[in-house]
């Protein structure tokens, strides 16, 4: 075999795995959106204003709850539920097994796979505005505070 066919196929087999990883061959870009922090200073309640974050829409595009918990003596996950309303109307509601945490803090990943998901919940209702009312309910007080981020892929 000569050296321009081992570059051939060198080249060949680069730029197949890379649009393995897009699916098209064209770089995706995502962006983080921070909402903001739910805790005992505000009821674990938060107002996402509306029209200020794009729509999640595709599989890429995730919810994550980045949260500070204490591990319960028994090894139990920490469960939680999280509500999310638009003018008064549910419009998600997630009942999420919140992942071990590493000292006290872990990250709730809710994606539109539960491949890409690490809270035992998906996405299901696609495209989803992330604008409006939130509420964290946990079933107990081991759940110490959360900050709530989109991550939205073009």
């Amino acid at each position: 075999m000569s050296s321009r066919s081992l570059r051939m196929g060198l080249v060949w087999a680069i730029a197949s795995s890379l649009m393995a990883c897009t699916g098209t061959g064209t770089t995706v870009e995502c962006l983080r959106y921070e909402a903001g922090y739910l805790g005992p200073d505000n009821q674990f309640k938060l107002v996402v204003p509306m029209d200020t974050i794009p729509v999640l829409d595709a599989s890429p595009d995730r919810i994550t709850l980045a949260v500070s918990v204490i591990t319960s003596a028994s090894g139990q996950p920490t469960r939680a539920t999280l509500i999310h309303t638009i003018d008064g109307k549910e419009v998600g509601k997630w009942r999420l097994k919140l992942p071990p945490p590493n000292g006290i803090s872990a990250r709730c990943v809710i994606a539109s796979s539960m491949e890409n998901s690490n809270c035992g919940v998906r996405l299901t209702d696609l495209p989803l505005r992330p604008g409006g009312h939130y509420r964290l309910k946990s079933d107990s007080e081991l759940l110490l505070e959360a900050g709530l981020s989109f991550r939205v892929c073009e």
